[in-house]
């Protein structure tokens, strides 16, 4: 029988031969740097997405869920990690290669201090090699890349051309009735319904129009197009002047310096027309001798074409561009007469008029007399709101005791008739009165990504 001392000297030879058994390494396809050649695809394909991302966004409405800038970002952080390992495996790659096919330590010692810091690959310039070169430019585009992808995008205002359609409900005419109805000794002698007062109370509040909830009705960014509505038109406003002689004006205020009035009737054509007539000081001398002019428009109801500037889901009447008659938009209704029976519907002249009646009818009387002291003394007492939003004050000094003077105010009255007749109709429009503005210019005023 053998001793326990030779089977335990038996068994630990075997196992000693296990473990110092070599594992012997061997190039080919199985030691390809399959993770390395991965994360340089990954920098590759990052630094084509944040071209095609610069390309894509420039000069387009910066409306996208994540803004470009933070996507560029996302990539960035992405392509330089994998550009990071990169580096990391072919520094491991380059050292084993230069060991494997016989090097000095003191070569393998720099290439491993040239891979792990940058301080060290800078200064081996008596011994630069591509590891060194490397880890340079590796560092300093990791460094570099992130300021200048923040540079290459950015938002600012600018202008979005393209066609778009957009839709509006918008009556061509506004229906008789939706004005009020026809009532003696009302002002211009109607009586308004909810809506039509409605109108005037938005106007003077300067409430904002809100488009309808739907995509097809609003526009991103600004957008301007044209619709067809009921409005008022008119012909060449006459205007004449003349000299008021101030001096000899007296304290009854039987002088106006300042008037609105505003009549209806049937011109020599039969035709409704609404008669502005604004009177007002436009200048006075040294010597106290005003110019007094007078203006004359009649206004007609008609078929116009609104320019409309859209604001997202909100829209204005574009103030630069005026409202002009559509083809053959003149037209007459029984609701506008003057004569128009009691209680009978109301048209939109006759709506006008009781808004000109009630919110633009204006006058400033001038008195002239002498203070208790002696001093010779101008007052002026308006009457009406736009009496007072029309008086010029630059000329009022001390030194020009008569210099009251005002604006026209017939370009007010308008603006004012105009946006009135505009609201009614947007308020009493209904899916049967659509339009469709076909390849509108749209303007968008937005964000654009610019790089």
């Amino acid at each position: 029988m053998e001793s326990p001392k030779e089977n335990f000297h038996t068994s630990t030879t075997g196992v000693s031969h296990h473990l110092h058994q070599p594992h012997i390494w061997k190039p080919g396809f199985r030691q390809t740097p399959f993770s390395a050649i991965t994360a340089l695809l990954v920098v590759l394909v990052c630094a084509v997405l944040s071209a095609a991302i610069l390309v894509i966004s420039n000069n387009h409405i910066a409306n996208w869920k994540l803004q470009p800038s933070v996507v560029l970002g996302i990539l960035h952080g992405v392509g330089n990690t994998a550009l990071l390992y990169a580096f990391w495996r072919g520094v491991n790659l380059s050292w084993w290669r230069s060991a494997l096919h016989g090097t000095t330590l003191e070569n393998l010692n720099r290439l491993w201090f040239c891979g792990t810091s940058f301080k060290s690959a800078l200064f081996s310039v008596r011994h630069l090699n591509k590891i060194a070169v490397a880890s340079i430019v590796t560092t300093i585009a990791s460094v570099v890349v992130s300021p200048l992808l923040q540079k290459a995008s950015h938002i600012e205002a600018g202008y979005f051309v393209d066609d778009v359609n957009i839709k509006m409900n918008l009556p061509n005419q506004l229906p008789d009735g939706f004005a009020g109805i026809h009532f003696n000794g009302m002002p211009g002698n109607t009586l308004l319904s909810p809506g039509f007062l409605g109108a005037m109370q938005d106007w003077y509040e300067g409430k904002t129009i809100y488009t309808l909830n739907d995509f097809d009705f609003a526009c991103e960014g600004i957008c301007e197009a044209n619709f067809t509505g009921p409005g008022i038109i008119h012909d060449t406003c006459s205007t004449t002047s003349a000299t008021l002689n101030m001096p000899a004006l007296d304290a009854s205020g039987d002088t106006l310096g300042f008037s609105t009035t505003f009549y209806r009737f049937e011109d020599t054509t039969g035709t409704t027309t609404l008669r502005i007539e604004s009177q007002y000081i436009s200048a006075v001398d040294s010597s106290c001798q005003a110019t007094m002019i007078t203006e004359t428009c009649d206004l007609y109801p008609s078929t116009v074409v609104y320019p409309i500037i859209y604001t997202n889901d909100t829209l204005v009447i574009n103030p630069n561009i005026t409202v002009f008659e559509a083809d053959n938009g003149q037209y007459s209704t029984p609701g506008d007469l003057s004569t128009a029976p009691f209680e009978t519907p109301a048209g939109l002249l006759s709506g006008l008029h009781w808004f000109a009646e009630a919110y633009l009818a204006a006058n400033s009387s001038i008195i002239h007399g002498f203070d208790p002291s002696g001093n010779e003394i101008y007052i002026e007492y308006p009457n009406g709101i736009l009496a007072t939003n029309a008086l010029d004050l630059a000329p009022l000094t001390p030194q020009s005791i008569c210099a009251f003077q005002w604006f026209s105010p017939t370009d007010l009255i308008l603006e004012a008739m105009t946006e009135v007749s505009f609201r009614a109709a947007y308020a009493a429009a209904n899916t049967s009165d659509l339009q469709i503005f076909h390849g509108a210019v749209q303007v968008q005023v937005s964000a654009l990504v610019i790089f």
